[in-house]
């Protein structure tokens, strides 16, 4: 039940609850309810708030810190295009610094 209700605000269409959601998950040290949640959790990557997208970065941070990419998988190339047409420059920041613990040849070629 946790899970789905994290879920449905990790998908709200308000971005202030998406990004306080992100906010909650990004410290939640519990493999079994981050892992249901990986793919809500990329998906916020695209949206069109920056502050969902800067949290939805430090939420994919903590969580590739805490657990590795087993639960995250390959983000990459989703980080990287993110990097490539994002304007804000906290998130941006935030992106290439996942972009170099994930994959540092990545970041240092972006440079």
């Amino acid at each position: 039940m946790a899970c789905n209700s994290l879920r449905n605000d990790l998908l709200c269409h308000n971005e202030y609850s998406r990004g306080r959601t992100l906010r909650l998950v990004s410290r939640i040290m519990h493999r079994g309810v981050i892992e249901p949640l990986a793919s809500a959790i990329t998906n916020n990557l695209d949206h069109k708030s920056s502050y969902v997208r800067r949290n939805a970065i430090v939420c994919l941070y903590n969580v590739y810190i805490n657990f590795g990419s087993d639960i995250i998988g390959d983000i990459d190339d989703d980080v990287e295009e993110l990097l490539v047409k994002e304007t804000d420059l906290s998130t941006k920041r935030n992106a290439f610094l996942l972009l170099y613990k994930t994959n540092p040849e990545k970041a240092l070629k972006y440079l």
